[in-house]
C-alpha cells in the first residue's frame, strides 16, 4: 500500500468512485460510459497537468528542484522533467511530494462544486500509487492482460515504441497489485461486455442504503 502523506482527505458530502487501470485498460471509455449516464467526472491526470502548467507557486517550486528548463514558451517541458525523474524513484517520490498537495487541494474544491451530486467519478492512472485511492469511497479497477494493453497502446500511441511502453508499464502496480486493494475489478478485454455491469454499478452507486456503507448519510431524493 501507498506510504503517501495524508493529503487525501475524503469529503463526506458526496459519494466519490475512483476508477483506475494500467496503461491500455480503457478506462478513459470506460469512464465516458458513467459520463453518459450524467455522473459529474473528474480527469485526474488532465487536471494535473493544467495545475502544473498555470498555478505559479507550483511552477516555481517545480523549477527550483529540477531547474528552470521544466518550462519554457509552451509551458510545462514534459520530455526535460521526464527525463529528471523517470529512471529515479528518489526523484519521481520529490516531484510528487510537490505536486501531489496541489492537486489534493485542486480535487477538494471541484468536490465542493459537485457535492450535491448523486456521486461522482474520478479517474486516475496512478489512483492507488499516489496514495489519491484515499479520497475515494470505492474504487474499480480495470483489468486487460498485458500483452492485449500493449498491443492497444501500440495501434494507439505511435509515438511510443514498445519498449517505452514496456517501461511505463513497469512503474505502474502490477495486476494482481490492482486487484488486491480495488472494491471492484471490471474486466475490459476485447471480448468483455461491459455495458450491463457498468449500468449495474451506477445504480448501485446511487442507492442511499449502500453510500451509508461507506459514511454517506444523505436525504435519499436525488
Amino acid at each position: 500500500m501507498s506510504q503517501q502523506p495524508p493529503i487525501w482527505r475524503k469529503n463526506n458530502q458526496v459519494f466519490q468512485v475512483g476508477i483506475t487501470g494500467g496503461i491500455g485498460s480503457g478506462k478513459s471509455t470506460i469512464s465516458k460510459a458513467f459520463v453518459a449516464l450524467g455522473v459529474p467526472y473528474y480527469d485526474a491526470d488532465a487536471e494535473t497537468k493544467t495545475i502544473m502548467n498555470t498555478h505559479i507557486p507550483l511552477r516555481h517550486a517545480i523549477q527550483v528542484a529540477f531547474g528552470e528548463g521544466c518550462y519554457n514558451e509552451n509551458g510545462l517541458n514534459r520530455p526535460y522533467l521526464a527525463e529528471k525523474v523517470f529512471h529515479s524513484e528518489s526523484e519521481t517520490q520529490k516531484l510528487n511530494a510537490i505536486v501531489h498537495p496541489f492537486v489534493a487541494q485542486g480535487y477538494a474544491q471541484w468536490i465542493e462544486k459537485h457535492k450535491n451530486a448523486a456521486y461522482i467519478l474520478k479517474e486516475a492512472a496512478l489512483l492507488f500509487e499516489s496514495g489519491s485511492y484515499q479520497s475515494v469511497h470505492f474504487t474499480i479497477n480495470i483489468s486487460v492482460p498485458a500483452p492485449e494493453r500493449l498491443n492497444r497502446v501500440l495501434s494507439r500511441d505511435t509515438f511510443r515504441n514498445q519498449a517505452q511502453i514496456e517501461a511505463i508499464m513497469e512503474r505502474q502496480w502490477s495486476e494482481d497489485q490492482r486487484l488486491e486493494v480495488a472494491d471492484f475489478t471490471l474486466r475490459n478485454s476485447n471480448t468483455d461486455i461491459v455495458l450491463p455491469t457498468i449500468l449495474e454499478l451506477h445504480s448501485q452507486f446511487q442507492t442511499p442504503t449502500f453510500q451509508e456503507k461507506y459514511g454517506i448519510h444523505r436525504p435519499s431524493t436525488y
